[in-house]
């Protein structure tokens, strides 16, 4: 697994690891209060690959979630 940059808060990653028919994404986020939790819901890990995950909606939606703009 690699840490994956993304474009919400400061200097947050993301590691997408699959588990048999899941892919479910930890995110680190280092400069906060909780530096590292997983989405609550899971991706069908063979529909999607990494790029499309971090361009889904609900991991956009759960990203601002946490870290508004």
């Amino acid at each position: 697994m690699r840490a994956i940059p993304v474009p919400y808060g400061l200097k947050v990653s993301v590691m997408i690891r699959r588990e048999g028919d899941e892919a479910y994404v930890d995110v680190i986020a280092p400069l906060y209060v909780n530096k590292d939790w997983t989405m609550p819901h899971s991706y069908n890990a063979s529909q999607f690959t990494d790029e499309q995950i971090i361009k889904d909606s609900d991991f956009v939606r759960v990203m601002l979630g946490h870290y508004p703009i």
